[in-house]
């Protein structure tokens, strides 16, 4: 889709019979396949039901499970492709003809996070269905229903727990026990357990006759399969139920796993109804819009962001979540400058499990800093297991602006969440660490100027320079939270803090009186994005609306054509703050050509196969809560709301909206007479 056809796919919206929370397509599709996660473990099933063969999108991952790229150059820390385990195999005939999968349909249901996919082998009726238990973490379901035409069938069902093309994982391990399959092994480097067990079950109330297992298993593969006989309108049901753990979950994850398939398989439907109620909780956050096909687009949104992510887990995501491995899978400041914001407004839990993460890795910010002889917390540009830099490329570690990121998440996340304890306690902790690594970076000049010198900002194509407006606008909001929160718990505090932040340059462009990009900026540099932008949002820079106007015209015009979705959803959240909502309303048509169907999945580019990119997601969820609602929080922690709705949006319903660990629901409906309700949930 083209930047220009993407504001009219958006206003052509889809029929008002059409279900917005279900996604679907019949036929071949090229697009990632359906993805289905439950914010530990994450899936992709391909276009005929299948969870396994590597050519279809079978990658899955494991919050927390790291293990060594795979990419060259080799990084030491990465997030770690799980065994193929997921789904159930079918071959159909005696003679295991290579049978085409024939009148597909596969649909993702968002509300309820589950893959359907039906179709037909020969004359073979299947449906399938996959999902990843969102009450019982640990658990995957797959089953499908083979019904047999007008003659006789014979298929073979085949599970298998399959670690046979990943290096990466050493002392594999694989047993029968009762009716299980098991298979453990180590991440050879750092030294992760891993452990997955199996089983499967049949229902043949409709008919159809099973055969004798047959099972196999040596080194890093298990299989087991079984011969189903069905006569003409003969039904079989097969049930997989799978459960996955690592050592962060139990000294000895195979005893965890097995202990939880066997919780699973007794109580199948138990199981299921709590992964619905688990999922119904979710949904209490979320974003309504009387408009069909923007309605769609936001609930996928949400979906991969909390597909990817659970409170009672302590790990942040990769800029794809559990989708993709995409960047190694490690952490960015993708997560606290474009996820969290609207995480912490409607789902606190998950972003307090992010802010988490940076808390526990701590001790290796710490250690990076130490390394480049600077103090404090020097937190890595790519972050993986321990908070030790994981990036090669000397220009990418010099993005420090990734260090205000990490306290500004802190604070906005323990504040949305209202937790005073963690925020005066832990998350002080980290925001006096990043206070700490920018005192030890900033150099003041004889005039009293203040300079961060040697760093890249984000737009990464200017390389290394100084003074980068937005790097240093973020490290001055950094210093003055960290006075204001120490004095607030009565400790200690260093007043080099507050008379850094007052110090610290913003270059600015006096003929054309706007921020520049940073020190040495020439008008005819193009940008990957405006860093001088992000001064208005999210950093609330003082700017009268003139200036943020010329400013965001001006480095507009300084894209390329074909640019990430970051740039263009910060500018169109600027153009609400000046009131401007039909070029904001614009700003959401043009990323629309980053999404890709038939599930939307996103893209950073309209062509970069990177995906789901959560952090395109995360500015296009900024755009409407903080953009066309218009909320934000200050830096004394008080709530605002500025409403900017364009003409076809009439209302904006936010349920859900937590701050101060309290929920609320705010609805804004535009025109004459227009409303702003703010009620309890």
């Amino acid at each position: 889709m083209k930047a220009t056809e993407g504001l009219t796919w958006l206003e052509h919206a889809s029929g008002t019979h059409d279900d917005p929370w279900q996604l679907s397509h019949a036929g071949e599709h090229d697009h990632h396949a359906a993805f289905i996660g439950n914010g530990l473990i994450g899936c992709r099933i391909a276009a005929n039901g299948d969870g396994l063969h590597p050519l279809d999108g079978s990658a899955s991952l494991m919050a927390g499970f790291w293990g060594t790229s795979r990419r060259k150059p080799e990084r030491i820390e990465a997030q770690a492709e799980l065994p193929r385990w997921a789904g159930i195999r079918l071959h159909v005939g005696h003679r295991r003809e290579a049978l085409s999968f024939t009148q597909g349909q596969q649909t993702l249901d968002l509300r309820h996070g589950v893959v359907r996919t039906s179709g037909c082998y020969g004359t073979v009726r299947v449906e399938h269905e996959a999902w990843t238990a969102r009450a019982d973490k640990h658990v995957a379901v797959f089953t499908v229903r083979l019904t047999a035409g007008d003659s006789n069938a014979t298929i073979q069902v085949g599970e298998s727990l399959d670690g046979l093309e990943l290096p990466g994982l050493e002392a594999p391990e694989v047993a029968q026990t009762g009716e299980s399959l098991l298979f453990s092994c180590r991440e050879k480097r750092l030294d992760g357990q891993l452990a997955i067990a199996s089983q499967m079950r049949f229902d043949t109330q409709e008919g159809g006759r099973i055969g004798p297992e047959r099972c196999q298993g040596s080194g890093a593969i298990i299989r087991r399969n079984r011969m189903i006989w069905l006569k003409p309108g003969d039904s079989v049901r097969v049930i997989r139920v799978v459960a996955l753990a690592n050592q962060h979950h139990a000294e000895v994850p195979a005893d965890l796993v097995q202990s939880e398939l066997n919780r699973a398989i007794e109580d199948l439907e138990g199981l299921r109804q709590r992964h619905e109620d688990a999922w119904e909780v979710c949904w209490q956050g979320r974003i309504e819009v009387p408009h069909p096909r923007l309605q769609r687009i936001l609930n996928a949104g949400c979906y991969y962001l909390y597909a990817s992510l659970r409170e009672d887990e302590p790990f942040s995501h990769g800029p794809c979540g559990l989708t993709n491995d995409g960047w190694d899978g490690t952490v960015f400041w993708d997560t606290e400058l474009w996820t969290l914001p609207p995480l912490a407004f409607l789902q606190p839990g998950m972003a307090m499990a992010c802010a988490r993460y940076r808390y526990n890795t701590l001790a290796g910010a710490e250690a990076n800093a130490q390394e480049h002889g600077e103090s404090g917390a020097r937190y890595a540009w790519q972050s993986a297991a321990t908070g030790a830099e994981c990036c090669t490329r000397p220009v990418f570690q010099a993005e420090r602006h990734i260090v205000s990121c990490v306290a500004r998440g802190q604070w906005m996340s323990a504040l949305a969440a209202g937790d005073e304890a963690y925020l005066l306690g832990p998350g002080l902790d980290v925001i006096r660490a990043c206070a700490e690594y920018w005192v030890s970076r900033i150099a003041v000049d004889a005039d009293g100027s203040a300079h961060i010198r040697g760093v890249c900002g984000p737009d990464e194509d200017a390389g290394i320079v100084d003074d980068n407006a937005m790097t240093n606008a973020s490290a001055a909001w950094t210093l003055r939270m960290a006075t204001r929160l120490s004095e607030r718990a009565g400790t200690r505090l260093d007043p080099r803090w507050a008379e850094l932040a007052e110090a610290l340059v913003i270059p600015w462009d006096d003929e054309l009186d706007i921020p520049k990009q940073m020190a040495g900026w020439q008008d005819e540099q193009r940008i990957k994005q405006a860093d001088a932008t992000l001064l208005a949002h999210p950093w609330r820079y003082p700017m009268d609306p003139e200036t943020k106007a010329r400013m965001v015209e001006y480095y507009r015009a300084h894209y390329p054509a074909n640019q990430i979705m970051m740039g263009v959803a910060i500018d169109a959240i600027v153009d609400c703050q000046i009131g401007r909502a039909e070029a904001a309303w614009e700003g959401l048509g043009q990323l629309m050509q980053h999404l890709h169907e038939p599930f939307l999945w996103v893209t950073e580019t309209p062509d970069n196969e990177n995906g789901c990119f959560l952090t395109g997601i995360g500015g296009l969820l900024q755009l409407l809560i903080q953009g066309f609602a218009g909320v934000w929080v200050d830096d004394h922690g008080e709530m605002h709301i500025e409403p900017c709705l364009p003409a076809h949006l009439e209302s904006i319903t936010l349920h859900g909206l937590h701050h101060e660990g309290r929920a609320q629901t705010l609805r804004i409906v535009s025109g004459v007479g227009g409303t702003i309700e703010l009620g309890s949930c």
